[in-house]
């Protein structure tokens, strides 16, 4: 599908250094072979990067996919293979919406699940509470989960009341404030210690520093420009942090949600109901404790003729001839893979070569960087069956079920929530046609089962959302347009996998 990119970024502080080149076919000496396939394995981060396509036809619209595909693997000492790594010490800050809107199930159902975590962290952890409303309050500053701070923190959270308005730009200044105020403690004298610690785990070493934000409305006091927020949110990522953002209900704004989450390196959460909030504290605390490599970077160097489109719905910074995209975390024993759409000039025949490819990342206070062992090509070729035989079927097929399927997803959910469901409909026609004439030349059977019932069901999906009643129809398409667009988000930023 031909679709603009969502966002334009915000890249950052680590970098994956792509340089591509350049050659015409004609250049003296022997042309070299086309490879569509790099790697590196060695170090705590592994990649694959992979061309969907090696060839693209003289007189097409040159686009083409760059997988890259990140692993981070459990690393054991070879004379025990039975080792599990430890976990990680996490220092954790909660920015709590308690404005009007969360009054009843919403509010009662978050102090249940931040009591439930507060009984999960360890004492080698620290736990922060903030919550906004037309103000801010600080709970409690980040401190070490021991057992006379676990009473201080089932106390706070049991005072947290709803009421006011939604001023959730000074919420999330502040709990970032409070995450930096835990970069600078004293491990030996931790705020808030009321007990001999001597017992407690050892605080030096690495630590994961994150912050969850929780809203269920729209930003309507203080900063409310999404701009605005999401460099708040970036600067917990030049930090080496993260920002994951919680959305809760049927009147936030999922698309502030994503953007703060991409910008701050977490992940973005859709809870349609607040019985879910205990699984997800859970699942954010288990994930940052397995964090093996924060902070990745993708950086392009492009030269003419060649152009980054979409970077799976990644903000992309672009400073000069320099292309930038901040993809965020990975855990421990996971693997992610981001889709980089991309079009090159194919007025003749000629090659580019992709080279110099690095990725890199902070892991264990360090930024680290890793290069790719080979080159990858990619030709212009005058044949279109020669080009139409280049296909990668298995990278080509994930793209399809990820990056394209996902893309879809949001453009329908965009669709939905404006009202349009003509829009909705033709988007799904468009993608129909277009992958199946491309899946006529791979032949996959996976992305034909998504043709005939994925597709499908999202129809089914849509046009339910228009039915009934003009009053139950708004909160269909509110609630469909939510779901749609927040399982895209997982697909394209590759999050549905376990840790995630």
């Amino acid at each position: 599908m031909r679709r603009k990119a969502l966002l334009p970024l915000i890249g950052l502080a680590i970098c994956l250094a792509a340089a591509l080149v350049f050659l015409p076919q004609g250049a003296a000496g022997s042309k070299p072979p086309v490879h569509g396939t790099a790697q590196f394995t060695s170090g705590p981060l592994e990649l694959n990067a992979s061309l969907t396509r090696s060839k693209i036809a003289v007189g097409s619209d040159g686009r083409f996919s760059l997988a890259l595909t990140f692993f981070a693997p459990d690393r054991r000492p070879d004379d025990r293979p039975d080792f599990v790594p430890a976990d990680k010490f996490v220092d954790l800050v909660v920015v709590l919406d308690r404005s009007g809107s969360m009054r009843g199930d919403k509010i009662t159902d978050a102090r249940n699940a931040l009591a439930l975590l507060v009984d999960a962290l360890g004492p080698g952890d620290r736990l922060g509470l903030v919550s906004y409303s037309d103000g801010v309050q600080v709970h409690t500053p980040p401190i070490l989960v021991t057992q006379d701070n676990r009473r201080v923190l089932h106390r706070a959270i049991a005072n947290i009341g709803a009421g006011g308005n939604t001023n959730l730009g000074a919420g999330l200044r502040t709990g970032l404030e409070q995450l930096r105020q835990a970069t600078f403690l004293d491990d030996d004298m931790p705020l808030f210690r009321h007990e001999d610690c001597s017992g407690c785990p050892p605080l030096s070493g690495e630590r994961i520093r994150r912050l969850i934000l929780v809203s269920d409305g729209l930003a309507n006091r203080g900063v409310t420009d999404p701009g605005s927020l999401a460099n708040m949110a970036r600067s917990a990522a030049l930090n080496g942090w993260s920002v994951s953002a919680v959305g809760v209900g049927l009147d936030f704004n999922e698309h502030l949600m994503t953007c703060l989450a991409d910008a701050g390196g977490g992940t973005y959460h859709y809870l349609q109901e607040p019985q879910a909030f205990a699984d997800l504290f859970l699942k954010e605390l288990h994930t940052a404790r397995r964090i093996a490599a924060t902070a990745i970077s993708i950086d392009l160097y492009l030269p003419r003729g060649m152009s980054l489109e979409e970077a799976s719905g990644y903000e992309i910074t672009r400073n000069g001839g320099e292309t930038t995209i901040l993809i965020g975390d990975i855990a421990a024993g996971s693997t992610r893979t981001i889709h980089l759409t991309m079009r090159a000039e194919a007025r003749e025949e000629a090659e580019y070569l992709l080279d110099s490819l690095a990725v890199s990342y902070v892991q264990e206070n360090e930024t680290r960087s890793q290069k790719l062992e080979a080159p990858l090509r990619l030709a212009a070729v005058e044949s279109e069956v020669e080009a139409s035989m280049s296909y990668a079927p298995a990278a080509w097929e994930r793209k399809v079920l990820h990056e394209d399927y996902g893309r879809l997803k949001e453009e329908v959910a965009r669709a939905v929530s404006a009202g349009n469901k003509d829009d909705a409909l033709a988007a799904i026609d468009e993608y129909r046609r277009e992958t199946t004439a491309e899946n006529s030349l791979v032949g996959s059977d996976r992305v034909q089962e998504n043709l005939d019932a994925d597709v499908a069901a999202l129809e089914d999906s849509v046009e339910e959302s228009f039915s009934g009643p003009e009053p139950e129809q708004a909160v269909r398409q509110k609630a469909a347009a939510k779901r749609i667009q927040h399982e895209g988000y997982m697909d394209r930023r590759d999050k549905s996998a376990t840790g995630y």
